[in-house]
């Protein structure tokens, strides 16, 4: 009975439809693979006991153990209607990206020139991503840039001045209203002290005089009452 089962396994089997293939003559008929569209093209045509093989249209490189898609190489950007190389001042250097603009060195500072495939590379400390610029228009925008940064320098060393001038002046008034303040409060006593003097050591022969006594009596009075 197995040995039946396995007669009937292994007898051949009548021919594949279109469209279908099998690598042994017991297997059963698969679909074959379609390499339409997609920029893929046939290498080989599937006929029943082969199954067909794919291959990428020139430009194009194959994704996938069976070229499943096709791929732009380096040095090319995808597009709608297929690969393209990279303009000039671009560059890409992986498969089925798109294209980057060259890094911008200032003028005489290139160590390696840019391609379709490698970037261009300034000498160190030089490199500025962006996009490529003519050489003249790269010379003024650095210009530019210097004299910018001059004028931001004088603009803030006058604010700085200007503050100082401020502090300083602010500074002289509060000490002028300070000094002015104590001179204020200590010169009347200074003043009534040199009255009382003046009437204690006067000469004998101002004592005697008319009217000698009124200026220490108003300077008594005035001390006793005080400021």
């Amino acid at each position: 009975m197995q040995l039946q089962i396995w007669s009937r396994e292994l007898a051949p089997k009548p021919p594949c439809e279109e469209g279908t293939f099998r690598e042994a003559p017991w297997q059963n008929c698969v679909p074959c693979d379609l390499c339409d569209g997609d920029h893929r093209e046939y290498e080989r045509r599937c006929n029943g006991t082969v199954n067909a093989l794919c291959r990428c249209r020139p430009g194009f490189l194959c994704g996938g153990n069976a070229c499943e898609r096709c791929l732009c190489s380096a040095g090319q950007e995808p597009t709608a209607e297929g690969c393209r190389s990279c303009p000039k001042g671009t560059f890409s250097n992986q498969s089925h990206a798109p294209c980057r603009p060259w890094t911008r060195c200032p003028e005489g500072h290139i160590l390696t020139p840019g391609t379709e495939k490698t970037d261009v590379v300034c000498r160190p400390g030089l490199e500025e991503p962006g996009t490529t610029a003519p050489p003249g228009v790269l010379s003024t925008q650095m210009r530019s840039e210097e004299t910018d940064s001059r004028l931001l320098a004088v603009i803030l060393a006058l604010l700085g001045v200007l503050l100082l001038c401020l502090v300083f002046l602010l500074l002289s008034c509060v000490f002028f209203r300070s000094w002015a303040r104590e001179k204020f409060r200590k010169g009347p006593p200074k003043q009534l002290a040199q009255e009382v003097d003046d009437c204690v050591y006067r000469y004998p022969e101002e004592e005697e005089g008319e009217g000698s006594g009124t200026p220490c009596l108003k300077g008594e009075l005035l001390l006793e009452k005080g400021p």
